[in-house]
């Protein structure tokens, strides 16, 4: 396979280098460019973090998934749902033990990695 096909297939090719800004209408011979789009962000998405602090997302998560248990009736949903809850709370204890420890003059590389989420993928 050609590599310039085989990275616009994977990506990582430059589109407007290959006749058009649509990957496919490119191999096709033409097709308008594509309109700007984000890349995804964060590490899930091989991306560089998005903004903000992740522990304050997940901790207004937990609020909002609260309300959904406080507000359903369906006991199998409210007990996966309390299941993610536990391991969110414990991922947060892990985070603050990390934290701590690092006060203390260990070197934890998760809690450094969490601490520089913001700024970049962990």
């Amino acid at each position: 396979m050609p590599p310039e096909l085989m990275a616009l297939l994977q990506g990582g090719g430059d589109p407007a280098a290959a006749g058009g800004g649509d990957p496919i209408a490119s191999l096709l011979g033409g097709g308008a460019p594509p309109p700007e789009a984000a890349a995804p962000a964060g590490a899930l998405h091989g991306g560089s973090a998005a903004d903000g602090d992740p522990e304050e997302h997940y901790m207004e998560a937990l609020d909002h998934l609260e309300l959904g248990v406080k507000a359903d009736v369906d006991e199998a949903r409210i007990q996966t749902v309390m299941q993610c809850m536990t391991k969110i709370q414990g991922e947060l204890a892990n985070s603050q033990k990390g934290a701590d420890a690092m006060l203390g003059g260990k070197m934890d590389p998760a809690a450094m990695r969490r601490m520089g989420a913001a700024e970049q993928a962990y």
